[in-house]
């Protein structure tokens, strides 16, 4: 369906190959960087959502809990095929058919079936899903209005609407672009099938944000405020009425109706939207805030037992519960033997990118051989820089967001100094993890697009000239290194700071972290922006294969010696004392999270195709990037909530331990009194 203009194809060639480039450069980022972005998020949020469900399994039935996670994972497997059979179109197009990939501004149709039939479905199925929930939960909320069988009967009319055009559309004439369409058949069938989707989300989210805030506003008249989990705020409101799936579709159906080049960018956010939007409602749904058909009586209930609340804490006799509870614990502390055993074991508790060397074998051997290994390298190339590399991104922001919004709400335990420095820090690593994603997706363009009819000339391509995209991703992978791994030499001091080790154990990571710092600043600042010469690049080589090396054992360092030391301390306190303080580090895994486990585990991989010379650096090297990233994300998550280990925590959990026995204690005396 994408025609070409006329005014291009008539003008200048160079103004239609520059168009064919701008809306090449569109389609891949917007389908493979954007799309795996959004693909983060909404993967985030499935995870979120399945575990909640899991958590609060006592309140459905096993049919009930295995319909809903059936119904989730489904979800997040179309979402998981749509983003690959889209990626997988791209990578037809301009890697295996790089020489022809600009014929026309709108680039050449992939071959039949294959990757493009794959991501229809899976669009289709997604669609109808989406919809789906959205009637399911409109019927909720106005299943106790009298006017529900009146208004049930327009989304359902859409929806099937929806789904028997877009069977036609994507699955019975499935066999060409997704975007696209079929050429056989009419253009006002995609477009009906658009409208209908529509118009259905506008009717949907228009009555359930209005039956919302009507009810909202109606109980705060009459009883006050509602209970503070349903609808204290607009917000709630329009999440549940599905309002940012609708924003999202305006700009697709806009996008498609005016043939516009964008539409490949919308199309794969509005698909990864499409889940996303039933996955939010779903988490409010499984945490017991979103609306039932019993929210009214529960409200009301939840009111006047505040009200009740209220009256009995008047009523109490605060001054003699107080002088008894006193008594009762000044008793317990006085038969509490001091555990001086306890106390004292307690206390001694890459190559700069598109700088990568090529291979001579393949380029001796046959000249379809090495084609072959061309395309595959290029794959690999592509999908690890912009699809995998947007997905992790859309892991790294959410982390990013999770931790600043942690930190502002508990802004009240630390300095204002210190909160700023910590959003820095964190506001830094991100835009430094946004720079990176930006410019390895340029790197992809220019070599791609600009430069497609000379992209598979070498097994590894051919090298880009300094500056540019190159450098524009080279400092911030560089900075990314230097923060990441300052704050695991921080969080190695806060850990060993009141061991008697702590001086001589210290040296190490220092000594690694400056040698990484000094190595990757030669070998991503200075030696990437010298001309490509054999010098330059066997220095580069070593410069950058000495830095992966120290961070690697930084790495290992810090995170033996920290799980070491966390795992010593939990051990020892459960011999003397029973199990910890459930929120410091009573299982395996937030040990090992805290002990950066999950960097030191991408760090592997890295490094050894890097060394091998392997294509797949490009993929584990963005990869890494970002969850050098992630991972102090994570901690700084857990520094954040107070649960993370600082000089206070050995006591803290004493004090935990030593309130436990006393209300033990406490309680014993009163079962005897009775």
């Amino acid at each position: 369906m994408a025609s070409i203009p006329a005014t291009l194809a008539d003008s200048n060639p160079d103004d239609a190959r520059a168009h064919a480039q701008f809306t090449a450069s569109l389609r891949i980022v917007g389908t493979m960087t954007v799309g795996g972005i959004f693909y983060g998020f909404m993967t985030t949020t499935a995870a979120l959502c399945a575990h909640s469900l899991v958590q609060t399994r006592q309140s459905r039935s096993r049919r009930h809990l295995a319909f809903l996670l059936v119904y989730i994972c489904v979800l997040w497997a179309a979402g998981t095929v749509l983003i690959g059979g889209m990626s997988g179109t791209c990578i037809d197009t301009f890697v295996v058919h790089a020489s022809t990939s600009l014929e026309s501004p709108y680039m050449q149709d992939p071959a039949l079936g294959g990757s493009t039939m794959i991501a229809s479905i899976a669009y289709w199925v997604i669609l109808m899903l989406s919809d789906g929930m959205m009637i399911w939960r409109f019927k909720v909320i106005w299943a106790t209005s009298s006017l529900s069988r009146y208004l049930i009967a327009v989304p359902i009319a859409f929806y099937l609407s929806a789904s028997i055009l877009g069977f036609f559309t994507y699955v019975i004439f499935g066999t060409r672009p997704l975007i696209a369409g079929p050429s056989n058949v009419n253009p006002r069938l995609i477009a009906a099938m658009m409208m209908s989707s529509f118009i259905l989300n506008i009717y949907i989210t228009g009555l359930i944000a209005g039956r919302l805030f009507l009810y909202r506003r109606r109980f705060k008249v009459n009883w006050g405020s509602p209970d503070e989990k349903h609808y204290t705020s607009i917000g709630p409101i329009l999440l549940e009425s599905y309002l940012p799936l609708t924003i999202f579709t305006i700009p697709y159906f806009v996008t498609y109706l005016l043939n516009n080049p964008a539409l490949f960018m919308t199309t794969a956010i509005l698909s990864q939207m499409q889940i996303s939007a039933p996955l939010m409602v779903m988490l409010r749904v499984s945490r017991g805030v979103s609306w039932d058909f019993s929210p009214s009586p529960q409200s009301v209930e939840d009111t006047i037992n505040r009200a009740l609340e209220a009256h009995d804490l008047w009523a109490v006799h605060a001054e003699l519960v107080h002088d008894h509870a006193s008594s009762l614990h000044q008793a317990s502390i006085v038969r509490l033997p001091p555990p001086l055993t306890a106390l004292l074991s307690l206390k001694r508790v890459l190559s700069p990118w598109g700088m990568a060397s090529t291979s001579s074998t393949p380029a001796d051997s046959d000249p379809d051989q090495a084609r072959a290994q061309a395309a595959f390298t290029a794959s690999l190339r592509v999908i690890g820089s912009m699809t995998v590399g947007g997905t992790f991104y859309g892991f790294m922001s959410t982390a990013a967001a999770l931790c600043a919004h942690s930190l502002i709400q508990t802004r009240q335990s630390r300095s204002q100094r210190s909160l700023a420095f910590l959003l820095v820090y964190v506001g830094t690593l991100w835009l430094a993890g946004t720079a990176l994603v930006a410019g390895m997706s340029g790197i992809t363009i220019e070599t791609y697009v600009i430069h497609a009819s000379t992209s598979l000339e070498s097994p590894y391509m051919q090298d880009l000239a300094p500056g540019g995209f190159t450098t524009a991703s080279d400092i911030p992978f560089w900075i990314i290194c230097m923060l990441s791994d300052g704050m695991m030499v921080w969080r190695f001091k806060v850990v060993w700071s009141m061991s008697r080790f702590y001086r001589y154990l210290m040296v190490g990571p220092v000594i690694l972290w400056s040698g990484t710092s000094i190595l990757g600043f030669f070998a991503f600042i200075i030696y990437s922006n010298l001309p490509v010469t054999a010098n330059n690049c066997t220095i580069n080589l070593y410069l950058v294969a000495g830095m992966f090396v120290s961070s690697f054992c930084l790495n290992v360092y810090v995170t033996a010696l920290i799980a070491g030391r966390l795992y010593l301390y939990r051990r020892r306190f459960k011999e003397n004392w029973g199990s910890p303080d459930s929120r410091h580090y009573s299982s395996m895994g937030v040990i090992l999270i805290e002990s950066y486990v999950p960097l030191t585990i991408c760090t592997i991989p890295l490094l050894a195709t890097y060394l091998t010379n392997h294509p797949a650096e490009f993929m584990v090297a963005l990869i890494l990037g970002e969850m050098q990233i992630i991972a102090p994300l994570v901690v700084m998550i857990r520094v954040s909530r107070g649960v993370a280990w600082d000089s206070s925590t050995a006591p803290q959990s004493l004090e935990d331990a030593v309130d436990r026995m006393i209300e033990a204690h406490e309680l014993r005396t009163a079962q005897e009194v009775v």
